[in-house]
């Protein structure tokens, strides 16, 4: 189980596709490193996004606190923001603990895969104005071989 698929679960029904609520809790937070909290499977989806909304809106400052105070400070600062309880022994730990939750709830809204796909397009409908064919790729659930085959000459022979 990835915890990014958690995390991007939009639905109740998304998380429960995972598989059980307790082996999918505590799979969660043995990845994590502590508890969240939760009793039901509503409350996981919200915890889930309330953690992700904490880590996007707060990145900078966590790691701000964290190079900035000494550990007790900084694991009840981070704590509060989080609204979770970090256990930790010491600083590298706590660390540790931001760097895998910055990675885990820091959902970036810039897919590279999905600007990829669109500049293809583009790329592809420029290219072919050049040799005199205007493709309108309006459907974007078209795919290119069959756009190709719609404009591929003929040959005979």
């Amino acid at each position: 189980m990835n915890i990014q698929d958690l995390v991007k679960a939009k639905k109740v029904e998304d998380l429960k596709a995972f598989g059980g609520y307790f082996d999918t809790k505590n799979n969660l937070e043995s990845q994590l490193g502590f508890k969240l909290g939760v009793n039901g499977w509503h409350s996981l989806h919200e915890k889930l996004y309330e953690l992700r909304m904490a880590v996007k809106s707060n990145k900078d400052k966590i790691y701000h606190i964290y190079w900035t105070y000494p550990l007790d400070k900084s694991k009840e600062e981070i704590s509060d923001i989080l609204d979770v309880d970090l256990t930790v022994k010491d600083k590298e730990e706590l660390k540790d603990r931001v760097d895998d939750l910055i990675c885990f709830f820091y959902i970036s809204s810039y897919d590279p895969y999905r600007k990829y796909e669109e500049s293809k397009l583009k790329n592809f409908k420029n290219s072919s104005k050049l040799e005199g064919i205007d493709i309108d790729i309006s459907n974007k659930n078209k795919c290119l071989s069959s756009i190709l085959s719609k404009y591929k000459r003929k040959v005979h022979g």
